[in-house]
């Protein structure tokens, strides 16, 4: 799942990716925005906490190294090539 997410962490887009995508955001206002994707491993659409008495790992959580910075007028392009290891 990939989460757009203002300046303060509210949630304002959720998409399900299964595959390498491109996505695209239009008429946001100019503000921060951060990027957060949630290894869904269950296909359940949300974030699993885990269970520590089953020995169940929560999901793995991923953010965008830096903030989006949003202007007025301008598109901004980038790649977020994830490392995924195991």
């Amino acid at each position: 799942m990939l989460q757009l997410l203002d300046d303060k962490e509210e949630l304002l887009i959720e998409k399900q990716i299964f595959s390498n995508v491109s996505i695209r955001y239009d008429y946001l206002y100019p503000k921060s925005y951060k990027l957060k994707i949630i290894l869904d491993s269950n296909a359940n659409g949300k974030w699993d906490t885990g269970s520590y008495l089953k020995h169940i790992q929560p999901e793995k959580v991923f953010y965008y190294p830096q903030e989006i910075n949003i202007r007025s007028n301008w598109e901004v392009d980038f790649i977020w090539n994830l490392d995924l290891g195991n």
